[in-house]
């Protein structure tokens, strides 16, 4: 994967979230822990967008781990749109 593929997976997923949390009351969206080890690209573009402030990750129950979107994620959404 270049890096012209990198953003375009990192704003994808961005959108995502953003998709999820405003149809989903709040919500973020869960992944296995196991599938995250297993496609690094995803797991390294979440990481970026964590450090980024975009998004929190969270633990809800040990074998998951949840991504929601931040404010300042909802804001880099809307103004890209």
């Amino acid at each position: 994967m270049d890096g012209k593929e990198r953003i375009e997976l990192r704003s994808k997923l961005l959108q995502e979230l953003y998709d999820i949390y405003f149809e989903k009351d709040g919500s973020g969206k869960k992944y296995s822990n196991e599938d995250l080890r297993s496609d690094s690209e995803t797991n390294l573009a979440y990481e970026y967008l964590e450090q980024k402030h975009l998004l929190e990750k969270r633990f809800p129950g040990g074998r998951y781990t949840e991504f929601i979107i931040t404010a300042h994620g909802i804001d880099e959404v809307e103004k890209n749109s």
